[in-house]
């Protein structure tokens, strides 16, 4: 008779498992994922958390968790883990009763950007492994990418003949009267701004400082327009790095910095505007601007940029800019000439790979480029071979 009890007891508790698992498993359990880091720069190596927590009594053995995200950023522990046209992450867990599971994973961002995580999915079997039941879990995990400084050779020579330039036509446009300071003394700096009171006090050559009787900002033109389908991904992507690289060398000489691109937000598609600024929150405001730039968007052509600029500000008379492109039509150095004018200063920097230098050698002896007048200089910039983070 004991036996005949205990079979029934049993096939209730098997009848009503299903039931009861149906209606628990999810309840008081808790999923998400997040980055250790809210931006980091390409290449570096970052932490993403899974965290799942069971706060019940009734154990959870056979768990799956699966989240999916940018196939660019990639897991350095490559177990559970698949890559199609994203990257896929399934772990299975055993969580017991009132446990908190944490699991770190180093993750590798091989490419600028913005990145989301959205969503989890959460599934499990029943004890008698018998239903699978699931859920989706929202989440809000952001991760920037920030393009990396441009290692092409060159660059801080490029900078300092700039700077060079910039200073002399600051000194130009001082007003003698109006001091603003001392500084340290650079080997662009004339010796009549000396001030040797300062200087014998503090045994080092110091400068005096006047403010400008207008503006001393510089305009960043970022062209983002593909030549066709022979335009490679990866110059649109060293001009972005060598805005960025621009970008901190101007700020970090106290260059007030404005940056105008026709590239396009990936969020909302409006076109990247950032307005003259300096210090380090308009570097990070910049640099986010610029890691959510989509090159998949269509694009303007860079002209109308700088014809709407100049329409704006129209006091500007002798402008101070550098324009950024993978692509040099002879109508687009033309219109950079006619935007930056007899008394402005122009630098343009064009990035090209090796296969291109003898073609560029070709454009650069043509007529647009010898009419260009020579307060408008003009660099190729061959692409260094760079390892693939993949």
């Amino acid at each position: 008779m004991a036996l005949i009890w205990l079979v029934a007891v049993s096939l209730a508790l098997l009848g009503l498992t299903p039931v009861v698992f149906r209606k628990w498993w999810a309840r008081n359990l808790s999923s998400s994922v997040s980055f250790a880091d809210t931006a980091v720069k390409e290449g570096d190596i970052t932490q993403l958390s899974e965290i799942v927590e069971n706060r019940k009594a009734l154990p959870l053995p056979t768990l799956t968790v699966k989240f999916n995200m940018d196939r660019s950023i990639l897991f350095i522990d490559k177990t559970n883990t698949s890559r199609t046209d994203q990257q896929y992450r399934s772990d299975c867990l055993v969580v017991m009763p009132f446990q908190r599971l944490l699991r770190r994973h180093q993750v590798k961002c091989t490419a600028r950007g913005f990145f989301t995580i959205d969503s989890m999915d959460v599934s499990c079997m029943d004890l008698l492994y018998r239903h699978l039941y699931s859920r989706e879990y929202p989440v809000e995990s952001r991760l920037y990418v920030y393009p990396e400084r441009s290692h092409i050779p060159g660059l801080p020579y490029i900078f300092r003949k700039f700077y060079g330039e910039y200073i002399t036509r600051q000194q130009k446009l001082e007003d003698p009267f109006a001091f603003r300071g001392i500084r340290d003394y650079t080997p662009t700096d004339p010796m009549n701004r000396v001030n040797w009171k300062s200087t014998a006090r503090n045994d080092e050559l110091k400068v005096n400082q006047f403010f400008s009787t207008s503006s001393a900002d510089v305009t960043i033109f970022l062209n983002l327009e593909s030549q066709g389908l022979n335009m490679a991904e990866d110059v649109l992507e060293e001009a972005i790095r060598l805005a960025r690289t621009f970008l901190e060398y101007f700020l970090k000489d106290g260059i007030s910095v404005r940056l105008l691109s026709n590239g396009r937000d990936l969020i909302g598609g409006e076109e990247v505007r950032m307005d003259s600024g300096s210090g380090s929150s308009h570097l990070e405001n910049c640099l986010k601007a610029m890691a959510r730039i989509d090159l998949k968007k269509s694009v303007r052509r860079i002209q109308n940029v700088m014809q709407e600029y100049k329409l704006l500000h129209p006091e500007a008379d002798q402008p101070m800019s550098v324009l950024i492109s993978g692509t040099q039509e002879g109508d687009m150095l033309l219109e950079y000439a006619k935007f930056t004018g007899n008394g402005g200063l122009g630098f343009v920097l064009l990035p090209i790979h090796e296969s291109q230098r003898r073609y560029q050698e070709e454009i650069a002896s043509s007529s647009v480029r010898k009419s260009l007048p020579a307060n408008i200089k003009v660099y190729d910039l061959v692409l260094e071979h760079r390892t693939d983070f993949h």
